[in-house]
């Protein structure tokens, strides 16, 4: 597979889609402590009905937030925001992609094998 070093293939399996929108809200906060920071980040998961908090991802030291959210639309999650004292600089549909451990079989597995060698 070109592109790809012996011993560094990765099974990825991509989950199926959520019935609602996803949803990603970035937040900055300049000149607050990363304690407050923390603190404005729970307020997102206190968001009302018709908005779901599913994640908050909090890059340290640079006063940044970004929460994932499931909603019909994205004006439901700036608004929710805002009544949650939490009000975002920007939200943008999102798609979530994880990774999963997959444990190959077969030919594959065997393959596998080799190559970590």
């Amino acid at each position: 597979m070109p592109g790809v070093l012996s011993g560094q293939v990765r099974y990825v399996q991509i989950p199926a889609l959520t019935s609602r929108p996803l949803w990603l809200s970035e937040h900055y906060w300049p000149g607050l402590a990363d304690g407050l920071v923390l603190a404005q980040v729970q307020r997102c998961a206190l968001v009302p009905d018709g908005v779901r908090w599913l994640a908050t991802v909090v890059v340290p030291g640079q006063q940044t937030a970004f929460g994932l959210f499931t909603a019909l639309d994205g004006s439901d999650v700036e608004r929710a925001l805002t009544v949650a004292g939490a009000r975002s600089d920007r939200v943008s549909a999102a798609l979530q992609v994880t990774a999963a451990e997959v444990r190959p079989t077969g030919r594959a597995h065997d393959q596998l094998r080799k190559d970590m060698r």
